[in-house]
């Protein structure tokens, strides 16, 4: 079995870099049972449907990429997709997508993802040398999560070589779309300690999250109700911004990048 995500393997190396240079901390706010964990007992549990579309923004205020999700609702709970993109000449040029179903409690019920990472090497701004040496072939994985265990069974393909492997995602709701809505409605209190999984990289990271205040912010040339958040990626410290239903605004990450709100239902 090709040992895909271990820590010293190629791709591990690149997704590594992809997530603090772009669009990983984007998704990187998912929560899933473990550490810190409330319950949710009680607590209404559903996703806000709908397409948003977000810019990817380097200190230097170039564009470089873009990100649609979309919310749907389907016969077992919900459905997330996330496409990305690179900025090009005519138009974007996508370079990987994830989907995940949920079930009614939110948990993961199935998860795929299909992405190049030349491309997203090249987007994260690796040079060509160490982007060509990365370019083993196209990543898709498919499979199945244990809603006892949180355990996800996938499988599927790098390039040729064909991939097996078991890996841990966690119990209970853990996309950022499940995440936020709790953490704008109060649920999780002003400061809470997660265990966040994201599907693009198959990562869990430890999260602690921290309500900073509830103000306005701009959006779309008015001013929105908007909460500010602090949070702390395994020591990395970073700031976003969501609306007062949980809708993600803007977030600064590391190295000045930025992710904004470009568009609702495009």
């Amino acid at each position: 079995m090709l040992s895909l995500f271990a820590p010293t393997s190629p791709l591990r190396t690149l997704v590594d870099v992809a997530w603090i240079a772009a669009f990983i901390a984007v998704m990187a706010l998912m929560l899933c049972g473990g550490e810190g964990q409330r319950s949710l007992k009680g607590v209404r549990l559903e996703l806000i449907e709908g397409k948003q579309k977000r810019g990817l923004y380097l200190p230097s205020g170039a564009r470089v990429g873009e990100m649609h999700q979309t919310i749907e609702r389907h016969k077992q709970g919900w459905r997330v997709t996330e496409r990305f993109f690179v900025v090009a000449p005519g138009a974007p040029r996508q370079i990987g997508w994830s989907r995940a179903t949920l079930r009614q409690d939110l948990s993961l019920h199935t998860i795929s993802v299909s992405v190049d990472p030349t491309k997203l090497a090249a987007l994260t701004g690796l040079s060509p040398e160490i982007a060509s040496g990365l370019s083993l072939g196209r990543l898709t994985l498919s499979g199945r999560c244990q809603l006892a265990t949180g355990n996800c069974d996938v499988s599927g393909a790098l390039g040729k070589r064909r991939v097996n492997q078991t890996i841990l995602a966690g119990r209970g709701p853990v996309l950022p779309a499940a995440l936020l809505p709790l953490l704008a409605r109060g649920v999780l209190g002003n400061r809470a300690q997660l265990v966040v999984f994201d599907p693009l990289t198959m990562r869990r990271r430890v999260v602690v999250y921290q309500i900073v205040e509830r103000t306005k912010r701009e959006v779309a040339g008015r001013m929105v109700p908007a909460i500010r958040l602090k949070q702390d990626v395994e020591g990395m410290n970073t700031e976003l911004w969501v609306d007062a239903r949980g809708r993600l605004i803007e977030e600064t990450l590391i190295l000045g990048v930025k992710v904004k709100h470009e568009a609702w239902d495009f």
